[in-house]
This record gives structure tokens, sequence and C-alpha cells, in this order.
């Protein structure tokens, strides 16, 4: 299992007890740390790769390739096209893709208004959704010890249309789109998450 932009490790770690053979990747070294913890204390074993998984390459390596909590789509789409053929090479034949992004109701979503306090830290959001360019620009205010920090980032809300043109471009096939990870949730323009599910051909297409 290939898991990109892994984050904390709390997947990685998940899908190496159920005994997968499990391979993480992520930019962030502070948050590979938790995940080599999060690792330790289930007792299993995870390969963790500091990259950039825009750079990240190996050949037909994996069975499962997932990018999971919205850590996909912050890139231009000629960068996006490249990242799903990255992804279908380091498929073997036959192995699944898992998306998991934003969904179109993302943008009018104001579920997390106001101030929030979690670990002692207050932060806000304010959203702006671009709808030329299918951005939602996010400026996130976090304050710690009374010193703010203003965060600010763009994230691509595709619609399940123009995803699912993207990965069959990128060659993948039997391409499908909830908005659960289950696969139980149909997908329409309202829902708050996209999960596209796609096969890499066993064969050659």
């Amino acid at each position: 299992v290939l898991d990109l932009g892994c984050g904390a490790g709390a997947v990685a770690a998940a899908f190496a007890a159920r005994g997968f053979r499990v391979t993480g990747v992520d930019r962030s070294a502070t948050l590979l740390e938790a995940a080599a913890r999060a690792a330790a204390e289930a007792g299993v074993e995870v390969e963790l790769l500091q990259a950039d998984f825009r750079a990240f390459s190996r050949p037909a390596a994996f069975d499962l390739a997932c990018s999971l909590n919205a850590s996909f789509a912050y890139f231009d789409d000629a960068t996006h096209r490249r990242l799903l053929k990255s992804l279908r090479g380091a498929l073997r034949g036959g192995g699944s893709l898992v998306l998991d992004t934003l969904g179109e109701g993302r943008a009018a979503w104001s579920g997390d208004a106001g101030v929030h306090e979690i670990g002692g830290a207050r932060y806000s959001v304010l959203r702006a959704f671009d709808e030329s360019r299918g951005v939602l620009r996010e400026e996130w205010t976090v304050e710690r010890g009374g010193q703010p920090e203003t965060f600010l980032c763009e994230q691509r809300l595709f619609t399940a249309a123009e995803l699912t043109a993207l990965a069959e471009e990128a060659g993948f096939a039997d391409v499908r789109v909830w908005s659960t990870l289950d696969g139980t949730g149909p997908y329409d323009a309202r829902s708050l998450r996209l999960v596209l599910l796609a096969k890499r051909p066993s064969r050659a297409v």
C-alpha cells in the first residue's frame, strides 16, 4: 500500500495492522515523526519517506495507492495530471487507486465557521470560492500564546466529471465516485467529500 501524503500516519498504521506492507510518503519531517510514533504504538512496521510526493516514483510497486484527507488537490491541473499518471505507474496491473478530496459542497460550506480552540490554540477560517478557476481559497488564523499567525491555501474543488476525466486520461479504468470512503454514499454537487476509486488495467491501454 502506498499512502501518499500520509501525514501523522494513522491510516498507514491501520493498514499495517491489517497485515499490509505500507509505504507512507510526506514532505513534513514533523508529521513523519508523528507517523513513526503511531506505527510504534501500534506495534507495526511502516516504511516512511520524506519527499514531495510530486517527485515520488516507484514503478509497479503497489497494489493500492491512496491519497486521503484532502491532500491531493493543491496544485494546478497540469500537476494533477502528472500526479495521476505517476500514481498509475506506481501500481501493478489490476491495482486500485483511492483519492479522497473535497466535494463541491465545500464551496458554500460554513460548518466550522467561528473561532475554535484545539490543544491550547485558537483558530478561525475565512473561505472564498473562485468559480472561474474552481478553487477554494482559505485563510486560517491560528493564535498560540497571544501571537496570531495567518496561513493561506488554495485547493481545487473538482466536479465528479472533471476528476473522472483526469483519471481516465491518466490511464485508469472502472472509475467510480462516492461521497464516503466506504463506497455507500452517492455523490452529488452538495457533497462535502469526493472519493474516487479507479483501477489500473491488468493490460496496457
